[in-house]
C-alpha cells in the first residue's frame, strides 16, 4: 500500500510494504515477507504455508494478508 512500491494492492490486510518479489533466471523469483503483520503465504501440495523466504515460480499462488493473487 506504500506509494513507493512498485505495487501498490488495496487490501487493508497488506502491510504497507509486505514482500518483495526478486527476478531469478529461468522464471523463477524470490518471495519475502518483509516482517509483514498478516503474512505471506504460498499454496503448495499441502495448503497454504507461510513463508519468510522461499522460491516460487510463474503459475504459483500466492497469498498476502486475505489478497490472493498468481505468480506471473
Amino acid at each position: 500500500r506504500h506509494s513507493e512500491c512498485d505495487i501498490m494492492i488495496e487490501d487493508p490486510t497488506v502491510s504497507r510494504r509486505h514482500a518483495e518479489l526478486e527476478p531469478l533466471n529461468g522464471g523463477f523469483f524470490v518471495l519475502t515477507d518483509v516482517k509483514s503483520s498478516a503474512g505471506t503465504f504460498v499454496h503448495g501440495p499441502d495448503g497454504w504455508r507461510r513463508v519468510g523466504r522461499v522460491q516460487v515460480k510463474a503459475s504459483d499462488r500466492v497469498r498476502l494478508g486475505r489478497y490472493e493473487t498468481t505468480v506471473e
